[in-house]
């Protein structure tokens, strides 16, 4: 049961999410790069996962970030 509802509700964060990120960004508004940001940290706290954090990025730019593991997840964290 519970999943069926993570499934909904991760359908319908997509729903809204999807087409307002395409608005924004032919819109150009200013949320348009923080959107993406957020539809993440949403999607992860819906299928319950938690993110932990060592250590912080390093200053220089450019920057690549990596994970210890590569998955469906890392799309989701790493985003």
């Amino acid at each position: 049961m519970r999943v069926a509802v993570v499934i909904v509700l991760v359908a319908l964060v997509a729903l809204v999410g999807i087409p307002l990120q395409w608005l924004a960004l032919t819109l150009k508004l200013p949320f348009r790069r923080t959107l993406p940001t957020l539809f993440h940290r949403i999607v992860i706290a819906l299928i319950g996962v938690r993110v932990s954090v060592e250590g912080a990025p390093a200053a220089g730019r450019p920057l690549l970030l990596l994970s210890n593991h590569s998955s469906w997840l890392d799309i989701l964290v790493v985003g």
